[in-house]
């Protein structure tokens, strides 16, 4: 098993969130704090969580979104920063790019947290795999 960093992720401790979506390859990017170097690692089946050299979370790459959405619990995770998007005249039918406070954005960022959150789960739990049961500890 080769080591990697344990990704850092502070759902707080983001400022800025900037969203691009390209709607022809619908691919969804997420950078957080402005883009920056980082890399991608691939956490789930299209998803890749992009870490810097410190081991932050830099961003979240979502490859074919509209796909993702189809199922209904992500639909329903997604709806209420879709309809923030949409106020801004944004949606997933064209191309859009947005840098923006979390203030500005309150619904999405809830929506970005979640997303963090979940890719880094994929991540640790995709370290757990090449860990033989023998090693790994109980946590009971």
């Amino acid at each position: 098993m080769t080591e990697r960093p344990a990704p850092q992720f502070n759902p707080g401790g983001f400022s800025r969130a900037t969203l691009s979506y390209d709607a022809n390859h619908d691919n969804f990017v997420v950078h957080l704090d402005g883009p920056r170097p980082a890399l991608s690692h691939e956490v789930a089946d299209n998803w890749l969580l992009r870490v810097d050299d410190r081991g932050r979370v830099a961003g979240i790459e979502i490859h074919g979104l509209r796909r993702l959405l189809d199922d209904k619990h992500w639909r329903q995770a997604f709806e209420p920063a879709l309809r923030e998007l949409a106020e801004r005249d944004t949606s997933l039918r064209e191309d859009f790019h947005l840098d923006e406070s979390v203030g500005q954005l309150p619904l999405t960022a809830r929506l970005l947290c979640y997303l963090g959150g979940y890719a880094v789960a994929k991540y640790e739990s995709a370290e757990w795999e090449d860990v033989p049961l023998s090693l790994r500890r109980s946590s009971a």
